[in-house]
């Protein structure tokens, strides 16, 4: 595999996290609810490592600090 390929596919899985974080934060869950609930099986042929629903709570709780950092600035 090319380290391009493997670059593409962690790019897709951060913007599938991202993406979805965010949707799931809009409907009002908490970042442990959405660490709970994320699914990104669709990535587990790329990281066999993921083996159902939920992510590191860190990652979900570090793109709230980031979105809500991006809010604070445009008020």
């Amino acid at each position: 595999m090319q380290t391009g390929e493997k670059i593409g596919q962690f790019q897709a899985y951060l913007r599938d996290l991202w993406d979805k974080t965010i949707a799931m934060r809009a409907h009002g869950a908490s970042a442990e609810e959405v660490a709970a609930k994320l699914d990104l099986t669709v990535h587990k042929k790329n990281y066999p490592e993921i083996t159902g629903l939920g992510v590191d709570v860190r990652a979900v709780k570090r793109i709230y600090q980031l979105l809500e950092s991006r809010e604070n600035v445009r008020k």
